[in-house]
């Protein structure tokens, strides 16, 4: 049993190191009276960079999704 654990441990930490780190994914929820658009901004050493928007449906739901090709601040 504890072979087989240690089995799938090791292979899920294999198959997630060949994963591209540069892709994200945001989902989120707005409650109570929403917003129509969700503003996705980068802070960076020129101020504040408007990056991207997405619609909120009527259940209050957004997603971002994108690639950035190095660690940043995002508001």
């Amino acid at each position: 049993m504890n072979r087989l654990i240690f089995f799938f441990v090791g292979l899920i930490t294999i198959l997630s190191c060949g994963r591209d780190k540069s892709n994200f994914n945001i989902k989120g929820t707005v409650n109570g009276p929403s917003p129509e658009t969700i503003y996705l901004s980068e802070l960076s050493e020129n101020g504040v960079v408007l990056r991207d928007s997405t619609e909120v449906d009527r259940k209050g739901r957004f997603q971002f999704k994108g690639y950035t090709p190095l660690p940043s601040f995002y508001l």
